[in-house]
């Protein structure tokens, strides 16, 4: 009962909260994911792209290095991902290295290293109602109702609390959903071969929009 409550506390705080008071706890995060995803189910999914493939064969490992990523060009994509982290402040560590000995694992450590870059690429800042709109979009390149879970309690939370913004936050959720649904798969990608690219030459390549 008490794994139950602390799966729910997760999933609330990364809904109302933002994701900086979760994302660093990577046990509770992992818990609420295998609450909603069977492990056959997300390696038949994720092994559909050839990214995802070649990610899966060979373990392939992205750690964000603020040292390195501050130096890139400005219209880079890694140093759109320096800015975003910068944003965060003292609430940003840098995650750990996860274990990623069976596919499983490295799908999982590899949802949790590329969180970051996501919200670089689509052009989203830290608020919360930013980290639901990047759920909106990994709703649409997910399996399972992980995602869908997190947009659904977020507009529940804009009911009661802001009754005035649920048409706009409906209408943000659904327009970044059709964004994932035509962008190309974006687990499994290689990052490392994209920091120091232009941003917007990475967003032309996967199919991306900005958020606006």
């Amino acid at each position: 009962m008490k794994r139950y409550r602390e799966i729910f506390k997760s999933i609330l705080t990364l809904t109302f909260k933002g994701e900086d008071l979760v994302i660093q706890d990577y046990a509770n995060l992992q818990s609420v994911v295998d609450l909603f995803e069977s492990k056959e189910k997300m390696l038949k999914f994720y092994s559909q792209s050839e990214y995802a493939v070649a990610a899966i064969k060979n373990k392939t490992r992205f750690q964000i290095k603020m040292n390195e990523l501050k130096f890139l060009p400005p219209e880079s994509l890694g140093f759109s991902l320096y800015q975003h982290i910068a944003t965060l402040g003292d609430s940003y560590s840098e995650l750990s290295s996860l274990p990623a000995n069976t596919d499983y694992d490295y799908i999982a450590a590899h949802l949790y290293e590329s969180h970051d870059v996501w919200h670089a690429v689509l052009g989203l800042n830290t608020s919360i109602d930013d980290e639901v709109n990047l759920q909106a979009f990994l709703a649409a390149q997910s399996p399972g109702y992980l995602f869908n879970s997190f947009c659904v309690l977020h507009l529940i939370g804009v009911l009661f609390f802001r009754p005035s913004q649920l048409m706009n936050r409906s209408r943000a959720l659904y327009q970044f959903h059709q964004r994932g649904k035509k962008a190309k798969h974006l687990f499994g990608v290689d990052w490392n071969q994209f920091m120091s690219v232009d941003l917007n030459l990475v967003r032309a390549k996967f199919g991306i929009t900005a958020s606006t």
